[in-house]
């Protein structure tokens, strides 16, 4: 009899098969089949989470370098304002950056990354080419805490641009917001809305001197009242300076002071 080369090999053809084996090669097909078919899936699926992956590190790079970008025109701003006209001849600027905000609206104290290494020391004037900050209030060697123009313990000598008879005291305004107070300007004296309050740069026997050099610009006149019974008046001042956002500051320092 003549074997068939299936069977020389070692396999039966199916149909000498048992039975039972017979009735198992459906169920085995059906594995073989879904055994790919998961595969599929699960390859699929490993892309999908890759892809996923990829998008979220590509998102997370496009933030990066945006931020990057914003940190970099906020230091070429700061830089060209130390360089121009406009910046106090008898200091030099330290930029930096603010490395934690205010932690309420009622304890308005920024950190920055800079301090006594830098030739920082306390009470040293904090601008930005908006406007005035505040000042130093406590120096360590490479970090300054800066209490805000907000905070409810500064103040500064000040005076209106149009009429520079008109001095008196900013300082924080009513309640929680950034509104600023012109305080201690005489009525006789002509301060109207609109008009720009800058630092007075007096260093005087006044009671509250200031620290700051003179012509630094704090805010604009948004309302001015009296009454007959104070002898000052009422002005409220909106600051130039937008001390929720803060992010890079310029510290005065004397070049008097020795490096």
């Amino acid at each position: 009899m003549r074997t068939s080369a299936r069977t020389r090999r070692g396999f039966l053809p199916l149909e000498d098969l048992p039975l039972f084996w017979k009735l198992l090669i459906p169920f085995f097909t059906l594995i073989l089949v879904l055994g790919v078919a998961g595969a599929f899936f699960i390859v699929r699926d490993l892309s999908s989470r890759a892809q996923a992956i990829l998008d979220q590190q590509l998102a997370k790079d496009s933030v990066d370098a945006q931020l990057a970008l914003q940190d970099y025109q906020r230091l070429k701003t700061l830089l060209a304002y130390r360089d121009s006209p406009r910046f106090p001849e008898d200091f030099y600027g330290v930029a930096t950056r603010v490395i934690a905000q205010a932690p309420t609206r009622f304890e308005q104290r920024i950190v920055i990354a800079a301090g006594t290494a830098d030739g920082i020391r306390e009470d040293d004037p904090v601008v930005t080419a908006a406007g005035l900050v505040g000042q130093v209030t406590k120096a360590y060697r490479h970090q300054s805490q800066v209490a805000l123009l907000t905070d409810g313990q500064t103040a500064v000598s000040a005076l209106d641009v149009n009429d520079q008879s008109a001095n008196g005291i900013v300082r924080k305004g009513e309640g929680g917001s950034d509104v600023l107070v012109f305080d201690r300007v005489t009525k006789e004296r002509t301060v109207e809305e609109g008009d720009v309050i800058v630092t007075a740069g007096s260093r005087g026997r006044e009671r509250l001197p200031s620290l700051y050099p003179r012509g630094i610009k704090i805010g604009v006149v948004t309302s001015v009242g009296q009454n007959d019974l104070d002898i000052f008046k009422q002005i409220q001042l909106q600051p130039f300076v937008s001390f929720r956002s803060l992010h890079s500051v310029l510290v005065l320092v004397p070049k008097s002071r020795p490096r």
